[in-house]
């Protein structure tokens, strides 16, 4: 099994198909070279040509494709004419999970019991468009309650820290990656987490992130359009707060509206919950791709 990206994995999972006889599973997290092409990370259209030539190849060429979304399922499909199965992104809900004494984990990290702590944590790339919290850190600066933080670590963050710099915010702190043994404790201390993307890529993935955010009971705010399947499902389920991807003021309401304690809140955290052990508790996502393709 290859999991892509990076979607060349799947060439020596070709040639180890080949030498061993044996099945290969083409799981596809993230739609790569869509993602780069619409991002204007590649813009040459022979180079682009070349690399979709060798994405079809690998997927026709696979036992079994499977992905996290039923957009990114239709999306493969077209490609190459497959089928193209489900595999969501899931939560190990026993180490991942709510926690009652949020003061205690804010202290765990060194905030404030007082404090509302706005929470990103992930991979630091340009297709995140993060620019944004730091946009809403300077908005909210005079609130001094108010502490965003940015988790993580990636090609982008010393951009992200220069313009920190520049700016002078004092209300914007960064943080390494979080060991596992501290990751549950490091997420309940958020009040607010924001799961962030641009226009372009709106529709091309589902963020794995959002799985632990939720599992957590987490009231998070996703930057999806109207139409995309991630806007539709947190609608659907009531999962999170949805605003325009790379609309400032809808994020910078949408931030004002949870730190205020709207009364979507509460039922933000309950239909979180809900959906976690319904469909993303890693035991039964995991049993159902056993039972159908490793018998």
């Amino acid at each position: 099994m290859a999991v892509a990206p990076s979607f060349l994995v799947g060439l020596p999972a070709l040639m180890y198909k080949a030498w061993k006889r044996c099945k290969f599973y083409y799981h596809i997290q993230d739609l790569q070279i869509d993602a780069a092409r619409d991002l204007k990370m590649i813009r040459s259209k022979a180079l682009l040509k070349v690399l979709f030539g060798i994405e079809k190849f690998i997927l026709q060429k696979a036992d079994a494709v499977f992905t996290i979304s039923p957009e990114m399922a239709a999306k493969i499909h077209s490609k190459a004419n497959i089928k193209v199965d489900l595999l969501p992104n899931w939560s190990d809900t026993s180490k991942i999970f709510p926690l009652d004494d949020q003061i205690a984990c804010k202290a765990q990290f060194g905030f404030q019991a007082n404090q509302k702590v706005v929470l990103y944590s992930g991979a630091i790339g340009q297709k995140q468009g993060l620019e944004s919290i730091i946009e809403a850190a300077a908005h909210f600066e005079s609130d001094h309650n108010l502490l965003f933080v940015i988790c993580g670590s990636g090609p982008y963050k010393t951009v992200l820290e220069q313009q920190v710099h520049d700016r002078k915010l004092k209300n914007l702190l960064f943080l390494p990656l979080q060991p596992l043994a501290h990751f549950n404790a490091f997420l309940n201390a958020a009040d607010v987490h924001l799961v962030i993307q641009k226009e372009s890529a709106s529709d091309l993935m589902l963020p794995s992130k959002l799985t632990n955010i939720l599992a957590v009971g987490g009231v998070a705010i996703v930057t999806a359009n109207k139409g995309t399947g991630l806007r539709n499902l947190i609608k659907d389920f009531n999962l999170a707060y949805g605003v325009d991807a790379e609309d400032k003021q809808q994020l910078l309401e949408a931030i004002g509206l949870i730190v205020a304690g709207t009364p979507l809140v509460a039922e933000i955290k309950k239909g979180a919950l809900t959906y976690t052990m319904r469909y993303l508790d890693q035991t039964v996502i995991l049993s159902g791709f056993q039972s159908t393709y490793l018998r």
